[in-house]
């Protein structure tokens, strides 16, 4: 339906040129109700990762459909993995709740190791939707960064005994956000462990996000 009239959907070709704008390696997935040849070869031109053609979907089947697309009409060649998924938007719009779904749709691949960050710094509360016990928190791994006296990555992790390829790296506290270099040496780290990091952040580091993703 968004893409019913022309004004909708030059506004979402737009979108796409602004995402790519950010960094070429983002991929967009276009799921529309009905797909005509106009809005099909608009999208084609925009080179968006996958179209998908359906009138619902569960979730779960959303993001398989993603990874391994059972109705794709389009996908672009040389598709490089993404490790990262920052999970944005405005305050109290379900981020954490959606953050916590998409790892566990993620993590039903078994061969897949998943890391579920607490990046808010505001308002930490993915801990509050998990009954898991940590002795080390976010707080603690940037503490023994910054010092440079890091012990190994399972000492900081928390692990969820229903899905045991999801590790958690949580935060309870509210604190000052951390500079991008120590950001960046944080992911560094991280991708060296984990095959997908989905991240819940909050409102306030939208900036830092849009300039993160234009490196990592």
């Amino acid at each position: 339906d968004f893409l019913v009239n022309e004004k909708r959907l030059l506004k979402f070709l737009d979108l796409i040129e602004n995402i790519k704008e950010v960094n070429p390696r983002n991929k967009v997935v276009a799921v529309i109700k009905n797909l005509t040849k106009e809005i099909k070869e608009k999208l084609f031109s925009k080179e968006v990762f996958n179209i998908i053609e359906g009138n619902s979907f569960l979730f779960e089947e959303l993001i398989e459909n993603i990874e391994s697309p059972k109705m794709v009409i389009y996908k672009t060649k040389n598709i490089v993995k993404n490790k990262i998924i920052f999970i944005t938007g405005t305050r109290n719009s379900g981020k954490t709740v959606f953050t916590k779904m998409l790892s566990e749709c993620i993590a039903r691949n078994k061969n897949r190791r998943v890391l579920v960050l607490d990046l808010d710094f505001v308002y930490p509360s993915l801990d509050t939707y998990l009954s898991i016990d940590y002795n080390y928190s976010l707080v603690d791994f940037f503490k023994d960064l910054i010092n440079h006296k890091l012990k190994k990555i399972e000492s900081y992790e928390c692990s969820n005994k229903k899905i045991k390829n999801i590790k958690y790296i949580l935060n309870s506290k509210s604190i000052g956000i951390p500079n991008e270099d120590v950001l960046l040496e944080m992911f560094k780290i991280l991708k060296e462990h984990y095959d997908y990091i989905i991240v819940d952040t909050s409102t306030l580091m939208i900036n830092k996000i849009y300039n993160l993703s234009k490196i990592i």
